[in-house]
């Protein structure tokens, strides 16, 4: 059973500035796959929602902060969070970054 997905704003705008930065760099081939794996990580999440790596501690008010690399950029993590009836899709951040909880502002979920 899938349950739906609703990406949140900061999730738009963090994509469009991975997709804005392969566009600059002249790679419209990755821009074009790198949205494609992100639909297809979002699909595989709203199947199987449990997976990913549980990042609560970071925003503990939000409840099952999740993780989960984007297929074939698994630099790229897509955050969501799970509850009974929707996943949030709250960021995407390249896994280089030092993650904090001003990262997830309440505003953004």
């Amino acid at each position: 059973m899938t349950i739906p997905i609703i990406r949140s704003r900061a999730f738009e705008q963090d994509l469009d500035a991975f997709v804005g930065y392969f566009l600059d760099q002249h790679a419209y081939h990755a821009a074009r796959d790198f949205g494609a794996a992100v639909d297809a990580t979002l699909a595989f999440i709203a199947e199987f929602p449990d997976l990913g790596e549980s990042r609560s501690n970071i925003r503990r008010s939000w409840g099952d902060l999740r993780v989960l690399p984007t297929k074939d950029f698994p630099r790229h993590l897509i955050w969501f969070v799970r509850s009974a009836h929707r996943i949030d899709v709250v960021r995407l951040l390249h896994g280089s970054r030092r993650v904090h909880a001003s990262d997830f502002p309440e505003s953004s979920k």
